[in-house]
């Protein structure tokens, strides 16, 4: 069993503790993306669309911090942080079941809405702090490596496998003793219940896997207040300075966010199948070539500089892409 806390830890425990990253960008990043398709059955314009897969947002200003400082101050039979995650992933499993069954926009906005709070909840507010709680400081490189790896092994998998056969129509007969009828069962429900069949795997794995020991100095305890937090997050000029440094980082990388797949599928005509198709090798083009491509330059180049030339680069690429579409494009 891995145990949090340690001073030094074998590199199978980094490899074990990482794997549910492997399913927490899946769903993370899969269920935005299929969520928007979903609402999209609905006739859910674009703006609400955007709209409800936004309110995360808003969970990692109020949520992230509350559900933090809660971890750190509790102690429970299972430990400080294993009870959020594993109850926050619990209401993930539930919600994905009901989704591709809701049977109207108002329930499945609901659902949407509480996808993105167990996220926040239990994956960026919790389950990272009890990462880094199992892998010490000096073997954090290493760890963040391995997250990094799961992290686009998941992307890759909902893309490459989930997401191409989300039109596929499955058919089979139950039975004799159960009836013998012929049951149809779309692409979309397949998604969804194998996601929720992940996290609910996890859960299992987790809390048969991590045995969280009690920190020999415990946090002093002090009250939460939500004027402290805005205060301490934006009262210092130098903080600015790196929020805004993320923020560059994060503009390079959003592009249309949940709308893209909507944009691809009913704008340019491709299927869903091909859109999957098209991310699955983006995304292994990212691990083969721009990543390496990266850390070699950003080793023998002065690294702000690196990063001024690619958020050019990141900026001119949709600029060139939205002018051919509008100019070129047949």
């Amino acid at each position: 069993m891995i145990k949090t806390q340690q001073p030094k830890v074998p590199s199978w425990w980094i490899a074990l503790i990482a794997l549910p990253v492997f399913a927490d960008a899946l769903v993370e990043w899969g269920g935005d993306q299929s969520l928007s398709f979903s609402l999209r059955n609905f006739d859910a314009s674009p703006a609400l669309i955007t709209f409800l897969l936004s309110i995360n947002y808003v969970f990692n200003f109020l949520i992230v911090p509350w559900v933090s400082w809660l971890s750190d101050n509790v102690w429970t039979r299972v430990g400080r942080r294993l009870p959020f995650v594993l109850g926050a992933w619990a209401g993930l499993v539930i919600c994905f079941i009901l989704v591709p069954m809701a049977p109207n926009l108002a329930f499945l906005a609901f659902l949407t809405i509480a996808v993105q709070f167990f996220i926040d909840f239990g994956v960026t507010g919790v389950f990272t702090a009890l990462f880094y709680e199992v892998v010490p400081a000096k073997q954090r490189a290493k760890a963040s490596a391995m997250r990094t790896i799961m992290q686009r092994s998941g992307l890759l998998f909902f893309n490459a496998v989930l997401l191409r056969q989300w039109d596929v129509v499955y058919t089979f007969e139950l039975p004799a003793w159960l009836g013998g009828e012929q049951l149809s069962l779309d692409g979309e429900y397949v998604t969804y219940w194998f996601m929720s069949a992940l996290m609910l795997v996890m859960i299992i794995y987790l809390f048969l896997l991590v045995k969280e020991v009690e920190p020999e100095v415990r946090p002093v305890k002090v009250s939460y207040s939500l004027k402290t937090h805005f205060r301490e997050m934006f009262g210092r000029k130098q903080w600015l300075l790196v929020y805004g440094l993320v923020f560059c980082q994060i503009a390079m990388m959003q592009g249309m966010g949940s709308l893209e797949g909507l944009m691809v599928t009913e704008q340019f005509g491709f299927s869903k199948k091909d859109l999957g198709g098209l991310n699955t090798i983006s995304f292994l083009l990212q691990l083969a070539i721009a990543a390496p491509l990266g850390g070699y330059l950003a080793d023998r180049f002065d690294r702000l500089r690196v990063f001024q030339v690619c958020s050019v680069l990141a900026v001119l690429k949709p600029m060139t892409f939205w002018l051919y579409v509008k100019f070129f494009a047949e």
